[in-house]
């Protein structure tokens, strides 16, 4: 199994996300969010398992600061 793929790991790195993001605009509804985790997610293949979405944090902030400007 791909590591950070459980559900017990994979819900702190999302809140970490979700804190960075907020940290940057804090005034935005959960669901923009969880709209700019999905979109900016791309799938990951490790080890020959395919896991369709995985956040990218670095697209995420590019995205969220590109809303503040």
């Amino acid at each position: 199994m791909p590591p950070f793929l459980s559900i017990s790991s994979t819900s702190p790195v999302a809140a970490g996300f979700v804190a960075l993001m907020k940290s940057i605009k804090s005034d935005l509804p959960p669901a923009e969010y969880k709209r700019i985790l999905m979109e900016t997610s791309r799938s990951l293949t490790y080890n020959g398992e395919e896991c369709p979405r995985v956040p990218d944090v670095y697209e995420a902030v590019k995205l969220i600061s590109g809303i503040t400007e």
